[in-house]
């Protein structure tokens, strides 16, 4: 079985025409600023704490799965 890190994919490119940028797009929609102020007007407010997520594998483990798939 191939490892993962040697599987290829041909994948054809279609280069499309230029277009407006997102802080273009961010004037357009009726905004004011430069460039840094739209960057700043990424970031939002924090938000609450998320869910405890499940454990993940400890690193023996996930060399050993490495190894299983062939990486």
């Amino acid at each position: 079985m191939a490892g993962i890190n040697s599987v290829v994919m041909a994948v054809p490119v279609i280069q499309g025409a230029p277009g407006r940028s997102a802080y273009q797009l961010w004037l357009d929609a009726g905004n004011e600023g430069t460039e840094a102020d739209y960057i700043a007007s990424l970031k939002g407010d924090k938000g609450d704490k998320g869910d405890t997520g499940a454990a993940g594998l400890s690193l023996a483990t996930a060399v050993g799965l490495s190894i299983a798939l062939g990486g």
